[in-house]
């Protein structure tokens, strides 16, 4: 999983439009949630690590075939506030979290657990 951003930098209160793309880098189909949660990460990570969530509900419904060495991409709006972000460099990871489902003991076949995106920089000033 990687992330791109649409700016470097930004001040408090803009937004930055953010790329996330599944990259299936397997011999076989994957399938995963697209909408599960998705939290963001201050790095280096910690105990202690600064987190943000984007989102706490992970739509079932909906689910998403990426085919080998074929990529999801999907976008996200992120808003620039002080409850995550500080003036100056934040690098950061997008992490998406999703749990393994199960229903009457046959289990799905989905891409669950959790993956780390690669790292970004963004450079907000003001405050």
């Amino acid at each position: 999983m990687s992330i791109e951003l649409d700016k470097s930098s930004v001040a408090f209160g803009d937004s930055v439009n953010m790329l996330i793309k599944f990259t299936n880098i397997t011999s076989d189909t994957v399938d995963f949630y697209p909408k599960a949660t998705y939290f963001l990460a201050q790095l280096p990570e910690s105990y202690h690590t600064r987190r943000e969530l984007l989102n706490c509900t992970m739509y079932l419904n909906m689910t998403a075939k990426v085919l080998p060495n074929e990529a999801y991409e999907q976008s996200q709006y992120i808003k620039i506030d002080s409850t995550f972000f500080v003036p100056g460099n934040n690098t950061f990871r997008l992490v998406y979290v999703a749990l393994e489902l199960t229903r009457d003991n046959a289990k799905y076949n989905k891409l669950c657990g959790g993956l780390g995106s690669s790292e970004v920089t963004l450079k907000v000033y003001g405050e």
